[in-house]
C-alpha cells in the first residue's frame, strides 16, 4: 500500500513564491493547502491535521513570526518550517530565533 502523501499547510503572502514552494513540493507527493493570510492559515490549521507548516518570514516579518508562535502552541507537536530571507532580518531578529 502506497504512503499517505504529507499534508503541507504553507503560509507565504509573495504569489511568486508560492507558485515556486507548491510546484516543488507537490512533486515530492505533498498535499499542499496555501493561505496567504495569517489568519486565514490559523483557523485553517485549527480544522486539519497537517504534517507540517512551512511559514515565509519575509515582508510582513512581524505578522509571520506571531503566527508560527501561536501555532506552536495550538499544536506543540506540530512541526513548524520558517523560511527567511536574510536580507530581510535585522540582526536582532536572527538573534531572537526568527
Amino acid at each position: 500500500m502506497p504512503e499517505a502523501s504529507k499534508r503541507i499547510l504553507l503560509i507565504d503572502l509573495d504569489e511568486s513564491r508560492r507558485v515556486t514552494s507548491v510546484h516543488l513540493l507537490t512533486h515530492a507527493g505533498c498535499d499542499v493547502d496555501v493561505r496567504n493570510d495569517h489568519v486565514d492559515a490559523e483557523r485553517r490549521a485549527d480544522d486539519v491535521d497537517f504534517d507540517l507548516v512551512i511559514v515565509a518570514l519575509h515582508e510582513n516579518f512581524e505578522d509571520a513570526a506571531a503566527c508560527s508562535e501561536r501555532l506552536r502552541r495550538s499544536d506543540p507537536t506540530l512541526p513548524v518550517l520558517l523560511l527567511t530571507d536574510r536580507r530581510l532580518c535585522s540582526s536582532g531578529d536572527a538573534e531572537s530565533g526568527y
